[in-house]
């Protein structure tokens, strides 16, 4: 039978599922048949005798009853057979049916349970079926589908249904007895944490989040417990900000928070795009049916301006905080196991010799942070874990087995800092330069074999003079940015260990301005923002003061920057033909955000005689918002340094509406016109029309979101309180990137032996633009090619240096090799 619609065949298995119903019986096991496809499942078998020890082995339940499939005729000499009649089947408690010899009853799920029982008791005889007379193969794989999909509880439904229990009553431990291994262990002793406890219950009050829970990897959490809780409580407000008021958080299911994830709606216009995607097309929150509720939902999106986190996130992001705090507890304590959490052991080491007593925890926190960041500037050099390739065939990181200049710059900075321990003094005594010498000395004549004499100790004294004298390279590697104006950090890589092609290029990014400061809203973000984001799930800044500003500042003209940079996307993010912005003429690069002018020096540790600014200098030219505590920044220098950015402020307002409007006359070129020239005079007139010649503080000066928003106890959206003035970024901007990015590309597509022009975008969406013209086109596979007919990768459009890709299934159809259809 065909059927034409999903609804039409479930009723209609339904309506045979329950006419086929016969009734429960209790049968033998010997009489049970199962499909012998496949081999059992020892885990799933082993799994289940650990319940049935821990809480008996329940039969009689009807959720455990096995679905089974007899024939009428075996089941009428069954029922003559025990002496029953079919009333009987419908009884509230089976009854034992013996069915003829040799016949068997074919059993579509319970395998291995019957598997276990027989192992776990091996006197049992029977299990109860419900039997079902002649089903159609449909019904049966139907319902052999409906078990193997129902597959087993999550570890986040499991404790929830724990401790929706009295404790030790008999349901909470049936529930128990679910969690295999070493779960139950670890759940127990997060359930007993004073402090962890609630913020671990809060978070899973959420049902969206609880199928990712992985009760495994939380083993061992316990050293760094006070940053574990600090995410926690950023994902329950993030989400309770979202949704409105924590009464809502029931209606966040686990779709919305697998499509919102590690998303930043309020500074990219990508995410913004998807998530306003999601909500319009009812894809998440779909049990909050009210319309003006779901646009409430989607503008409290749009406020979030940092990655939105979630369990998955969280156990994601502990693969990078753990040898971050392996290194600080190293640093501290050296080589000695400290039964207390990392936090803790940095605490006894602050101030220990200052005799700090009336504002130390005060100071600490925030030097705490400090510290912090300059480990994740080293962290792979430091712990000795390389970062991730970023393809399979990538070559390895190459790392030191010990790296002596990292960790004595450590201890340095660690002293300024005011942390004071056996080993920091140690390693801050050590001179690295003189640790190499001698081993350099030593590998190249083994002791054993050499003795270098009385003048071994001037020998090590030149060699480390020699090792002085040589001056830093300057890099070549541009700055990192905290966001982009073409494609930004996958969504998948935005959380977890970081990735070797990003590491180089970010850590001496991730410094205190880069971390505080404000941030534009830009096309997407960059892996460095992804760092950022992290630091402050574990760590905050401030958070103790409370928030002052709302991060509705930032998104003034938002919706109308939003038409012009993604206004080639329609609702469905389809590419719309006569779209004419593009994200390069309303953002050229934002060097502002790459945070690695002379006020980052400071926080940076670098050996580089070129910045030789006493730590704190970078704190003395901040705003009020970002004193430090310790910072000896004098009011005037602050209120001059406001007054500095305000004037720029008004003057690039100016310039910018002077830009908008050129925008504008720009976008007044026909799509026909611009197709009908050739493709030189085009290029031409598009690099005229490009904002090349402003000055690159023209052209950056934007709407500045704050990406520290977080919900306060309205559930309000609102800004962090540490804020950091926008620094114009460098007056050397590449021009060449605007122009590069303003042209048109063009996708034509073979069709009756004709080319045909599918779609037009700018340069930035042309990947997009081909995945749409191929599920335009169902059932081709279009292959790309040059106008040479040679074929092209995906990933190599945005650099191709004509404007014109084909789509076709043959390529042998000829290709354009002069000129553009």
């Amino acid at each position: 039978m065909v059927f034409f619609s999903l609804a039409a065949r479930s009723k209609h298995l339904n309506a045979e599922l329950s006419s086929r119903f016969c009734g429960n019986a209790k049968i033998a096991l010997d009489q049970l048949e199962f499909d012998s496809n496949e081999e059992p499942d020892e885990k799933k078998i082993s799994h289940l005798q650990r319940v049935f020890k821990g809480v008996g082995c329940d039969r009689l339940n009807p959720n455990n009853f096995i679905s089974g499939n007899i024939s009428a005729d075996v089941l009428q000499a069954s029922l003559q057979q025990s002496n029953r009649n079919v009333a009987d089947l419908r009884s509230l408690e089976p009854p034992d049916l013996r069915l003829p010899a040799g016949q068997r009853v074919h059993c579509l799920s319970g395998r291995h349970r019957v598997i276990a029982l027989r192992k776990y008791n091996p006197a049992a005889t029977w299990w109860p079926v419900k039997l079902y007379v002649d089903l159609s193969p449909e019904a049966r794989r139907a319902l052999a589908e409906e078990f193997a999909n129902e597959g087993k509880y999550s570890d986040g439904e499991i404790v929830v249904n724990i401790l929706g229990y009295p404790e030790h009553s008999v349901d909470a431990n049936q529930w128990w007895a679910r969690l295999d291994k070493s779960k139950p262990r670890i759940l127990k002793k997060i359930l007993r944490h004073r402090e962890l406890a609630p913020a671990f219950r809060k978070a899973l009050q959420i049902p969206g989040l609880r199928p990712a829970l992985l009760l495994a990897t939380w083993n061992k959490i316990f050293h760094c417990v006070e940053e574990v809780i600090h995410y926690l409580q950023l994902i329950y407000n993030t989400w309770v900000g979202i949704m409105g008021s924590e009464a809502a958080l029931q209606f966040v299911d686990n779709d919305a928070v697998q499509e919102l994830e590690l998303r930043v709606p309020g500074i990219s216009y990508c995410d913004e795009r998807h998530a306003e995607y999601q909500i319009q097309k009812q894809t998440i929150f779909k049990a909050v049916t009210d319309n003006g509720q779901r646009e409430l939902i989607l503008q409290n999106l749009k406020q979030v301006g940092y990655l939105i986190p979630s369990i998955h996130t969280l156990q994601q992001d502990f693969k990078y905080l753990r040898p971050c705090t392996y290194v600080m507890r190293k640093l501290i304590s050296g080589r000695d196991q400290i039964p207390v959490t990392v936090q803790t052991t940095a605490f006894q080491a602050f101030g220990a010799d200052e005799g700090l007593s009336f504002n130390r925890e005060a100071r600490f926190l925030t030097n705490l942070k400090l510290l912090y960041l300059h480990i994740m500037q080293n962290v792979c050099q430091l712990s000795g874990q390389g970062p991730l390739k970023d393809s399979d065939d990538g070559e390895d990181y190459e790392l030191l087995p010990y790296d002596a200049r990292a960790w004595h710059e450590l201890a340095v900075r660690a002293k300024e800092l005011g942390f004071s321990s056996d080993e920091i003094l140690r390693l801050y005594n050590t001179d690295p330069d003189r640790e190499v010498a001698i081993k350099a000395l030593y590998d190249a004549r083994p002791p054993r074999l050499y003795d270098y004499g009385p003048n071994f100790e001037s020998i090590v004294h030149k060699l480390v003079k020699a090792f002085k004298s040589a001056k830093p390279v300057e890099s070549n590697m541009p700055p990192a940015e905290l966001t982009s104006h073409v494609g930004g950090e996958r969504v998948a890589r935005r959380c977890g260990r970081v990735y070797s092609d990003t590491y180089d290029k970010d850590r001496y990014s991730i410094t205190l301005e880069n971390i505080t400061r404000k941030v534009r809203k830009n096309t997407d973000i960059t892996s460095l923002f992804a760092r950022r984001s992290v630091f402050h799930a574990f760590w905050g800044w401030h958070d103790d003061q409370g928030d002052d500003q709302s991060n509705e500042q930032g998104n003034d003209g938002g919706d109308d920057d939003l038409d012009d940079i993604m206004g080639g996307l329609d609702e469905e993010g389809r590419l719309d033909k006569g779209h004419q912005g593009h994200p390069g003429q309303a953002f050229t690069s934002t060097s502002q955000d790459q945070g690695n002018d002379q006020g980052n020096d400071d926080w940076d540790d670098t050996e580089d005689e070129t910045h030789q600014s006493p730590p704190g200098q970078a704190l003395a030219l901040m705003s009020e918002d970002l004193e430090m505590g310790d910072a000896e920044a004098s009011e005037k220098q602050r209120q001059g340094y406001q007054r500095g950015l305000t004037k720029q402020k008004k003057a690039s307002e100016k310039q910018l509406q002077g830009y908008q409007r050129g925008l504008t006359k720009q976008k007044k070129t026909t799509r026909t016109e611009r197709y009908r020239r050739p493709r030189k005079q085009r290029q031409i007139q598009q690099a005229a029309a490009s904002p090349q010649g402003e000055p690159p503080e023209e052209r950056q000066q934007d709407q500045l979101i704050v990406a520290n928003a977080r919900p306060d106890a309205q559930q309000s959206m609102i800004i962090s309180s540490v804020q950091a003035a926008s620094i114009p970024g460098p007056s050397n901007a590449a021009p060449q990137d605007a122009q590069h990015l303003s042209v048109n590309m063009y996708i034509c597509v073979r069709k009756n032996g004709q080319w045909e022009e599918a779609e037009t975008c700018k340069r930035p969406y042309i990947e997009t633009a081909i995945d749409v013209v191929r599920r335009n086109n169902p059932g081709q596979r279009l292959f790309l090619y040059t106008r040479f007919g040679r074929g092209i990768s995906l990933d190599d459009c945005r650099n191709y240096e004509e404007d014109t890709v084909y789509l076709s299934t043959n390529p042998d159809e000829g290709f354009p090799a002069e000129e553009i259809l």
